[in-house]
């Protein structure tokens, strides 16, 4: 939900991280003051804030939903873990870019750097050293496989 609300509203608050945005509304252990802060930040950029915390649905009600109505499956363990594993990945990514252009917008802020408007970006090189290829990570992780002919009998 927040994802679709940042992109709706053309937000610089996307390049914050969706799950930490999450944690600040819902959490169990973020004190008033923080999420009246997170409120305050969202509705800066014209979220109805009420609106959408109504519409968040927690992950149980979709599962059962999918499950139970749907009749839709777990996917198999193989692929599930590639799917985490994918997603931590991004997750990853997606926090050094936070982290990253955070400390530039500081450094621009107080003068210590020149830049313009930027976006950074995040990429991760796999090189294997048996066959010789090179992947982004996501890219490999879709492929299941680099180019080498490993576990085939070459004899």
């Amino acid at each position: 939900m927040l994802k679709a609300t940042f992109r709706n509203i053309n937000s610089n608050l996307f390049k914050v991280e969706v799950k930490d945005m999450y944690t600040l509304l819902t959490g169990d252990d973020t004190t008033e003051g923080m999420r009246v802060q997170a409120k305050n930040t969202l509705q800066s950029d014209g979220v109805n804030t009420d609106q959408l915390l109504t519409d968040f649905v927690s992950h149980q009600s979709i599962y059962t939903y999918l499950t139970a109505t749907r009749g839709v499956s777990k996917g198999s363990k193989s692929s599930s873990c590639v799917d985490s594993n994918t997603q931590t990945i991004q997750k990853l990514r997606g926090r050094s870019v936070a982290v990253i252009e955070q400390s530039l917008k500081s450094l621009r802020n107080t003068q210590r750097l020149r830049l313009g408007d930027f976006n950074g970006l995040v990429e991760t090189q796999i090189y294997c050293r048996d066959c010789g290829t090179q992947f982004e990570v996501i890219q490999l992780l879709d492929r299941d496989e680099c180019d080498c002919d490993i576990g085939t009998d070459s004899d």
